[in-house]
């Protein structure tokens, strides 16, 4: 009998047929259908062997400690939380790094390679020849500089807190892994030599070039008709070439068919959710405190628009620039933060407080209430004279003093040298403190209203976060962008409509399951499934699967592409 079950996810139903039997996956618990690798392949083989789960898992969580160290030198969020991203990206490298050490492991133990404790201790502080560290020296890095005893006590000096302790002491074997592996691979490279007759050729093939002269008739010209080709001519070429090395070795795969019973809203669905939105934009219209109308109503997230664990799910409202919205198709452009370029007559016309949609904007439905306009344009150079945040009054005093002193020996003739000599902008001041064009929401909001409002010309002084910014207006394009209230909802099927789907699949598998059972050929087999399919009005997407690097693309998640990898090679 086929396998056949309940399908949990209410999102997508699939069906697949996986080599030339019929499978339908079960999407339940994660931990209970994958756990225990007890199949014949587990995780997976390297030359036969299988690999180790625990190293495996115990690989992983290396991974994901350094990618969440990278993001916090990065952002400085110590707060930061692995995302599905991150989570990939660590089962990737894990199992990459897993692989590679199966491979080298024992030619490393066959030529005796080894670190030692003092050899460990000059590589991790970067002394008696070696390099510093890169990712060390972010992690260990005060004021921009590396701070070699903080670096120091924190590997080599004993600790009272056995967890920390048994961390620190992991974090050091992979260290000295990795030099192990250096080490090995530098044996390699030192043994690659290249004669100079072999490096003579090369060059040859690479730069001697000649000239030849073609006659071409394209395929699309010839008429199929004039060439007559016989059954016997057919078997006569196969005999010949049987043998041949193109068509004899080929790389070993097998091939999933999957069928998608799509689940998209119905013309019910849609009938509700124009009610729903109608009445949201009555409501937007009358509101008087558009802050709490959105948070209250819209399923858009601070999250959502910026796709990053620095900011939490509480529900999408600004008043100031950062909610500027722009045509879809403008390359500047927020996918949650962009209305179709068809709105864009509009928006231009509109006023402050009118309503605009329902609209479809990257698969939710929004209703917008204009709130505010920004130049969709700015350009400007800028002298910082920066504060490091300080808080320290004498020290604010002593750099206003400084910014003021300047501004009085400033044009806009001088501009580029004088930001050359004192600005500490590390990132235009050699550039004479030329900023690329910007909108105001890009800038810290002193900044950006300084460029928005004076005049074309102006140099003055402003204040942000990161010090005194003496700055020059150069351009301002007339042309404005709105900033939006934005209602935003899901459009998403109802339960009614993901039911009826269901059901529909469940139907179609018992069908299946019937007539497929009742033939034993499996090309017939195979033929069968691809025909019912049709008669559906579905299409079948085969999907190939190399057996020297199985992977599956093409799904929304990576457990999705694991379990059709499980059941591709879990098939008999």
């Amino acid at each position: 009998m086929a396998l056949i079950g309940k399908i949990r996810e209410k999102s997508w139903l699939l069906v697949m047929l996986v080599g030339l039997a019929l499978l339908v996956f079960i999407l339940s618990d994660y931990k209970s259908i994958m756990g225990g690798y007890s199949d014949e392949y587990g995780l997976g083989t390297v030359y036969g062997t299988k690999v180790d789960p625990q190293k495996y898992e115990v690989a992983v969580q290396n991974s994901q400690r350094q990618i969440y160290f990278n993001q916090v030198n990065q952002t400085g969020n110590r707060d930061y939380q692995l995302t599905q991203e991150d989570q990939d990206n660590a089962n990737e490298q894990a199992w990459n790094a897993l692989v590679l050490e199966e491979l080298i492991e024992p030619e490393i133990n066959e030529l005796g390679i080894e670190v030692s404790e003092n050899e460990l201790k000059s590589f991790i502080l970067g002394k008696d020849g070696f390099e510093p560290i890169p990712q060390l020296t972010e992690r260990f890095k005060e004021n921009g500089v590396l701070n070699n005893k903080k670096l120091e006590e924190y590997y080599f000096k004993k600790k009272s807190n056995k967890q920390e302790s048994e961390s620190i002491e992991q974090e050091k074997k992979e260290i000295q892994n990795f030099r192990l592996k250096s080490k090995f691979f530098g044996l390699i490279t030192q043994g690659i030599y290249v004669t100079s007759l072999e490096a003579e050729d090369e060059y040859y093939a690479q730069k001697e070039s000649k000239s030849i002269s073609v006659v071409v008739k394209k395929f699309s010209e010839l008429n199929d008709a004039e060439f007559k080709v016989t059954d016997a001519e057919l078997k006569d070429f196969y005999e010949k070439h049987k043998e041949d090395k193109k068509y004899v070795i080929q790389e070993s795969n097998r091939e999933v068919k999957v069928m998608d019973f799509v689940v998209v809203p119905s013309k019910k669905d849609s009938i509700e959710i124009k009610k729903k939105m109608d009445a949201l934009k009555k409501g937007l219209a009358k509101t008087k405190n558009d802050s709490l109308f959105v948070t209250k109503n819209s399923d858009l997230t601070w999250k959502d628009v910026f796709n990053s664990n620095q900011y939490n799910n509480l529900k999408f409202y600004s008043s100031s620039k950062i909610a500027t919205v722009l045509p879809e198709d403008n390359q500047k452009a927020n996918k949650f933060l962009s209305y179709p370029r068809e709105y864009d007559t509009i928006f231009k016309s509109a006023l402050i407080g009118d309503i605009v949609g329902p609209y479809f904007s990257n698969g939710n439905i929004v209703v917008s209430k204009v709130i505010g306009f920004t130049p969709s344009r700015l350009k400007a150079r800028h002298i910082l004279i920066g504060t490091n945040q300080s808080t320290d009054s004498t020290i604010l005093k002593q750099k206003k003093t400084l910014a003021d002193s300047l501004l009085k020996l400033i044009n806009k003739d001088n501009f580029e040298e004088f930001a050359k000599k004192h600005s500490t902008d590390e990132g235009t001041k050699d550039k004479g403190g030329q900023l690329e064009e910007f909108l105001e929401r890009d800038l810290v909001k002193e900044f950006g209203e300084f460029c928005a409002s004076k005049p074309i010309g102006t140099i003055g002084i402003v204040k942000s976060q990161y010090g005194f910014h003496i700055i020059e207006v150069q351009e301002r394009d007339d042309l404005k962008f709105p900033v939006l209230a934005l209602v935003s909802k899901n459009f998403k099927s109802s339960q009614e409509t993901t039911d009826e789907r269901e059901n529909e699949a469940y139907t179609f598998i018992e069908e299946l399951d019937k007539k497929l059972n009742a033939v034993e050929d499996l090309y017939k087999r195979s033929v069968l499934f691809d025909t019912l399919v049709s008669q559906k009005k579905k299409t079948v997407r085969p999907i190939t699967i190399y057996d020297n690097k199985p992977s599956v693309q093409g799904f929304n998640t990576s457990f999705v592409e694991d379990k059709i990898l499980k059941f591709a090679y879990d098939s008999k």
